[in-house]
């Protein structure tokens, strides 16, 4: 009895320790998991902060302007958001601290809370190093946070915070085709019919192939592939109910039923177009210039006639400038330019600007035509003319990368050449005052490249090379394009910043008609229509573009191998095998707005 009298009480005395120490752990967990929440919390604000700046920015700027700042974006650093964020917000600051605050942080004398907001175009991105991005937003989030058990161990405050950015990239466009006509466009297939193939050709593609139209009933299916015509592809997809009506040629199988997506709208879409030189890049007559032509009226005295550039005795050197078709008397005519014969384009700053005005053919047998890096405005034919781009067999067109030792193309190291298709109304393009007179008469006209089906005949074009430091800013948007017809010369309108029109009330299967009378006088609309013949002399790198009610057709026997994306709105062909290569050196790419930290 005595023993147990003297251990009474023990066991209360370290139940006692026992629950202080217990409470103390417990304390420390709810502190430390409220701090969690907390952490959590800020860093979703932070990323909501930075992508909603950046996204305000690419908003601001679009696709293809460039970034500078005070000039349509901010550039705020290391600037306190202030307690009630202007709201809708005026500009890229504005909307990230406005997303902050409606993601629960906000500056204030009772919330303990702040945010800080930094954005440039510097590079590289300060808490992103390994980012190459045009623009970027980055926000600092913290909270100081009360603590309940922990400030009996003298820690009165926890600190908490979170760190994000968000910039605008650079996103490929991953397919080989896109076909973006939808089930109201006409083609030259019928309505809806985005993809028409007869005979015995293929498509092989490394990239994915696209429709956009959910045409999917006799006649007019999204795709009809006719006889033993073939797709054989990485992705073959279709939006809604379109459908392709001979899936057994058709490898992998098609997948429709698909959203909506970016894949199926046009690539090119917000970033304008190929701007036009200005008279000092494409000069007029009295403006000096590396060659003997360079710009101005042309006649040939020796044949008496107008618009020939003629090669056939010795090689002609053409320089950058503003070219047109003029009789003996150096009035315009508005005929076509040919040339004939050996006829070298060249420059002096690594890239030049030639333009047509009646637009270019070249032909006769044996003729060599080699393009300097440039861009080549091809503006309007006259009268009946339908073909704004030709040649016959035996002809050669190509630029100053040849083919490797097999015959195939290798990846341009230049600033690469672009041709626009166009009228002599392209928004911005110079017109020379003898020009103007008649320059009502130079119209839309269909491209027709005629190869015939021999490698005696070769076409050899590289697109724009965004790499190359020749190549001017306002082109590096539409790099790798190597042809590109007018977006005005579609029956759908487009507004100037290379969107659909949708302000008649209109929705994106159903837009604003374009009324140009160049297009609606024309039944048919012959002159949306590019035809390239099949041939294995058909060498393309880089993306040949048409907007949406464009009609592409390649016809021919002849098989096309090429490094080559189509976008267009719809594609006929007939006969030979087409094999779409990568492209080596780079896609076309659009801007995005992402976190990169």
């Amino acid at each position: 009895m005595t023993r147990t009298g003297k251990t009474r009480g023990q066991a209360l005395i370290m139940v006692t320790l026992s629950l202080i120490a217990m409470c103390g752990m417990m304390g420390l967990a709810v502190d430390v998991g409220w701090g969690y929440f907390v952490k959590k919390s800020a860093q979703r604000a932070a990323d909501a902060a930075a992508l909603a700046g950046v996204e305000q920015a690419l908003a601001q700027v679009g696709q293809a302007s460039q970034f500078v700042c005070g000039t349509g974006i901010t550039c705020p650093t290391a600037t306190q958001c202030p307690s009630s964020p202007t709201n809708p917000p005026a500009n890229e600051f504005d909307s990230a601290c406005l997303y902050a605050k409606q993601n629960g942080f906000s500056v204030g004398s009772n919330t303990n809370q702040n945010v800080i907001i930094d954005a440039n175009t510097t590079k590289p991105i300060p808490t992103a190093p390994g980012i190459n991005a045009d623009y970027w937003v980055t926000a600092r989030v913290s909270q100081q946070i009360p603590q309940l058990f922990s400030n009996v161990l003298q820690f009165p405050w926890m600190q908490t915070s979170a760190r994000a950015t968000a910039a605008v990239v650079a996103s490929p466009v991953p397919g080989s085709i896109y076909l973006i006509n939808r089930e109201n466009d006409a083609g030259p297939s019928g309505t809806g019919t985005d993809l028409s193939m007869q005979g015995g050709g293929s498509i092989t593609s490394t990239g994915g192939v696209y429709m956009a139209s959910t045409s999917s009933g006799s006649p007019n299916y999204a795709g009809h592939l006719g006889g033993s015509s073939s797709i054989t592809s990485a992705y073959v997809g279709l939006r809604g109910t379109g459908s392709i009506d001979n899936t057994s040629n058709v490898s992998p199988s098609p997948q429709n039923g698909l959203p909506d997506q970016s894949n199926f709208k046009d690539p090119m879409r917000g970033k304008g177009q190929p701007p036009a030189p200005t008279s000092v890049d494409a000069p007029a007559p009295t403006t000096a210039c590396s060659g003997p032509l360079c710009g101005g009226p042309v006649y040939d005295k020796s044949s008496k006639s107008a618009g020939l550039i003629n090669g056939s005795s010795g090689c002609v050197t053409v320089g950058p400038g503003t070219y047109y078709a003029a009789d003996k008397n150096g009035k315009a005519t508005g005929d076509v330019i040919n040339l004939t014969g050996c006829v070298n384009f060249t420059n002096t700053n690594g890239f030049g600007s030639y333009v047509f005005l009646g637009g270019l053919n070249v032909s006769g047998p044996g003729s060599v035509v080699t393009l300097a890096p440039g861009r080549y405005i091809l503006a309007g034919v006259q009268g009946s003319q339908n073909s704004v781009y030709s040649q016959s067999n035996g002809v050669t067109i190509q630029d100053q990368t040849p083919l490797n030792g097999s015959g195939q193309m290798v990846a341009n190291t230049d600033a690469g050449e672009i041709m626009v298709f166009t009228d002599a109304n392209y928004p911005s393009l110079y017109i020379p005052p003898a020009v103007s007179s008649i320059s009502s008469t130079l119209v839309y006209g269909s491209v027709s490249v005629q190869m015939g089906n021999t490698s005696a005949s070769q076409f050899n074009l590289h697109g724009l090379n965004a790499a190359n430091g020749s190549l001017p800013d306002n082109l590096k948007p539409f790099a790798p394009t190597v042809l590109w017809q007018d977006q005005g010369n579609s029956p759908v309108k487009y507004d100037s910043n290379g969107n659909i029109d949708l302000s008649c009330g209109g929705t994106l299967d159903s837009p604003c008609a374009n009324t140009n009378s160049e297009v609606t006088t024309k039944g048919k609309n012959p002159s949306v229509d590019m035809a390239l013949q099949a041939t294995p002399g058909l060498h393309l790198y880089g993306v040949l573009y048409q907007p949406r009610g464009g009609a592409l057709t390649m016809q021919g026997s002849g098989s096309v191998t090429t490094p080559l994306v189509i976008i267009s709105g719809s594609l006929t062909m007939g006969g030979s095998p087409t094999v779409l290569q990568p492209l080596t050196n780079g896609g076309p790419i659009r801007r995005m707005a992402a976190l990169v930290e």
